[in-house]
C-alpha cells in the first residue's frame, strides 16, 4: 500500500514537470516566433516606406508643389506590392497610391501618424477594412529633415502572420499531446522500477 502511495505520486510529479516544462517551452517558442515575425515585418515597411518617400521626395523636388502629389502618389505606387498613403500635418490625407483604399478623413489620432509628423518612424497594428483583418502600419516623416509637413505610411496585412502562427501552435499542440501520453508511460514505469525495492521489503 505505501509502495503503491509512492508510486502514484512519483508518476505525478515525473509527469507534471515534463508536462509543464514543454508547455512552457511550447509557450517560449510561439512568443518568440510571433515576435520575431512583427519584427521581420516591420523592417521590411520601414524600408519601403523611407525609399518610397525617398521616390516621392526627388520626384516632386522636395514636395514643392501640393497639386502634383496625388499623381506622382499613384504613379509610384503602381510600381509597388503594397498600398501607401501621404498624409498632411493637420492628419487629412491628400494622396493615396490605391483609390480604392476607404479611410476616414482624420488621420491624426492614429499613432504611426503622431510619430511620423513629428519626426519619428511610428508603428500600430489593428484590424483595418481594406485589408481585411489585422494590419500592420508603418508611418515615416516626409520632408526635407528640418520641417515635416508629410507623414508617408504603409500598412500589410497580418493574416500570413497569423497564419503561420496558428499552424505552428496547432503543431506544438499535437506534440504536447503525444508527448504527455509518452511521458505518463515513462513515468509510470520509472516509478514501478524507484518502487520495487520498497514493494519487496513490504511484502516480505
Amino acid at each position: 500500500m505505501i509502495a503503491q502511495s509512492i508510486r502514484v505520486r512519483l508518476t505525478a510529479s515525473f509527469f507534471l514537470i515534463i508536462v509543464i516544462t514543454l508547455g512552457v517551452f511550447g509557450v517560449y517558442v510561439l512568443n518568440l516566433f510571433y515576435d520575431q515575425s512583427l519584427s521581420n515585418m516591420r523592417n521590411t515597411l520601414t524600408t519601403h516606406a523611407k525609399h518610397t518617400e525617398y521616390q516621392l521626395r526627388q520626384l516632386s523636388h522636395n514636395y514643392a508643389d501640393e497639386s502634383q502629389l496625388p499623381e506622382l502618389v499613384r504613379q509610384i505606387g503602381g510600381n509597388l506590392p503594397f498600398d501607401f498613403e501621404l498624409i498632411d500635418h493637420r492628419g487629412r490625407i491628400i494622396a493615396q497610391s490605391n483609390d480604392a483604399l476607404q479611410s476616414d478623413a482624420d488621420q491624426s489620432d492614429w499613432p504611426e501618424t503622431r510619430a511620423a509628423l513629428v519626426g519619428k518612424v511610428g508603428f500600430h497594428i489593428r484590424s483595418d477594412a481594406n485589408l481585411g483583418g489585422n494590419a500592420y502600419f508603418v508611418a515615416v516623416p516626409a520632408g526635407d529633415y528640418t520641417t515635416v509637413p508629410f507623414a508617408l505610411r504603409v500598412s500589410a496585412s497580418l493574416s500570413g502572420v497569423d497564419n503561420s502562427f496558428q499552424h505552428i501552435r496547432n503543431v506544438l499542440f499535437v506534440a504536447l499531446l503525444l508527448t504527455s501520453i509518452i511521458s505518463l508511460i515513462i513515468s509510470l514505469k520509472l516509478a514501478r522500477y524507484l518502487t520495487r525495492p520498497l514493494e519487496k521489503i513490504t511484502s516480505v
